[in-house]
């Protein structure tokens, strides 16, 4: 998990709405996942495209509620991009 994060972490700003869309489209009520752009709760995928597209804001997640299918996904992805 340690390393997943600190992948995330290297990757460019380009590369972090791949990682946003794929928790939002694999979402589910037991996960911790919150867009927030000035002070406003957005939780769909255009308030992610806007929140890294044009304003700035907060995407804020919590790998410990993601689940196994979504971490996998996530881990593959970022190991493409990153060394981790």
């Amino acid at each position: 998990m340690e390393r997943l994060a600190a992948g995330i972490e290297q990757l460019e700003e380009n590369d972090l709405l791949p990682i946003i869309k794929t928790i939002l489209d694999n979402q589910t009520s037991e996960m911790y996942v919150q867009c927030n752009v000035d002070g406003t709760l957005l939780p769909s995928l255009f308030a992610a495209l806007v929140l890294t597209n044009f304003v700035e804001g907060e995407f804020h997640f919590d790998l410990y509620t993601l689940g196994n299918n979504v971490l996998s996904q996530l881990w593959e992805y970022t190991r493409k991009k990153v060394d981790v």
